[in-house]
C-alpha cells in the first residue's frame, strides 16, 4: 500500500484472531509498525462501516481526525526491528516456492489422463 501512496503509522485490529498475542506480534513485525488491539465489546467492522458512510455524506477530509477520536486500543504490539529481515526473507522464499509449484504443475500437466 505504501507503493500506492498510502502511508500508515499504526494498524488497529479487532475480532477473535486479535486475541492471539503471537499472531498480533508477528503482524507488527511483518508490517513494521505498531498494531493496536481494540476492546472485544466494540464491533469495529460495524463501527468502521458507519464511519465511512458518515464521512462520505459529510466531509471525507475529516477521516484522520475522526478515526483518531474514536480509536480505543486496549493493547499495542510494537514491531521488533530485528524480525523485519526474517519476514522479508521468508516471504521471498514463499514466492520462490509458489513459482516452483506453478512451473511443476505446468510441466506435469502433459501426463494428466483425460
Amino acid at each position: 500500500m505504501t507503493k500506492a501512496g498510502h502511508h500508515f503509522r499504526v494498524v488497529q485490529i479487532c475480532g477473535g484472531l486479535a486475541r492471539l498475542s503471537l499472531l498480533t506480534q508477528i503482524m507488527a513485525d511483518v508490517v513494521q509498525m505498531p498494531v493496536s488491539v481494540s476492546e472485544a465489546n466494540y464491533d469495529c467492522v460495524l463501527l468502521g462501516a458507519a464511519i465511512c458512510g458518515q464521512l462520505i455524506a459529510d466531509n471525507p477530509r475529516q477521516v484522520q481526525d475522526l478515526l483518531n477520536g474514536i480509536a480505543c486500543p486496549i493493547q499495542t504490539y510494537m514491531p521488533d526491528l530485528k524480525m523485519a529481515d526474517f519476514h522479508k526473507d521468508k516471504y521471498e522464499i514463499y514466492r520462490l516456492l509458489q513459482k516452483i509449484e506453478i512451473d511443476s504443475r505446468q510441466r506435469m500437466s502433459k501426463y494428466r489422463q483425460s
